[in-house]
């Protein structure tokens, strides 16, 4: 086994471990009595997912050649829009349509639900980790800006929800308006100073300054 392929295996390995480390029955049980956790787990799941993608990704790209127009055709579609398709709108898509009061419930009232959401947090995550091996460096350092940057976002909106719900009914029945408010306070905050380094980082690969 070659240094390169011993990489491969590490990374896939951990990837694998930090899934299965996630979604421990043990914690998933308490995720309807804590957004935090909640929150945490499903970053840790769309991490995992994004390490298995991108051992996909070196592999095929050290392995395949034009003559397997299947795996060709994919790796070229990881570089489809600079990887945005991958990388931005389809995890995009996926993650927030959880986050939705109707599919968050549905995910911590039913344990179809909950499987159908931990494949598409390791689907969002295997996507975005096979186009970032495809992205050039200016592309790479955008992509880390929005995904603080939608973090941050994610936050704002859970503020909004638990801040505004205090007059009206609760849109996410399992969670107090306080731990809405908490949990969206907390990745706001988390967010604010990487989104900062990469705003300013992204203009630094563009060669704008």
């Amino acid at each position: 086994m070659t240094s390169w392929q011993r990489k491969y295996v590490i990374i896939l390995i951990l990837g694998i471990g930090v899934i299965a480390a996630s979604v421990n029955p043990f914690f998933v049980s308490l995720e309807p009595a804590s957004m935090p956790l909640k929150v945490t787990l499903d970053s840790m799941i769309i991490f995992g997912g994004s390490l298995i993608g991108y051992t996909v990704f070196l592999y095929l790209f050290s392995t395949t050649t034009p003559a397997n127009r299947l795996a060709d055709f994919w790796l070229r579609s990881a570089a489809f829009m600079k990887g945005v398709l991958y990388v931005w709108v389809a995890p995009a898509i996926l993650i927030a349509l959880w986050y939705t009061p109707r599919y968050l419930s549905y995910s911590l009232t039913s344990a179809l639900g909950l499987v159908l959401e931990i494949l598409s947090m390791v689907a969002a995550g295997f996507l975005a980790g096979f186009a970032w091996g495809a992205m050039s460096k200016t592309m790479r350092t955008a992509t880390l800006f929005m995904v603080f940057f939608m973090s941050g976002t994610m936050g704002e909106l859970l503020t909004e929800e638990g801040g505004v719900n205090v007059f009206f009914p609760n849109n996410y029945p399992f969670y107090t308006q306080s731990e809405i408010l908490y949990t969206g306070y907390l990745m706001w905050v988390i967010s604010l100073i990487p989104v900062t380094y990469y705003a300013a980082k992204v203009l630094k690969d563009m060669g704008l300054y």
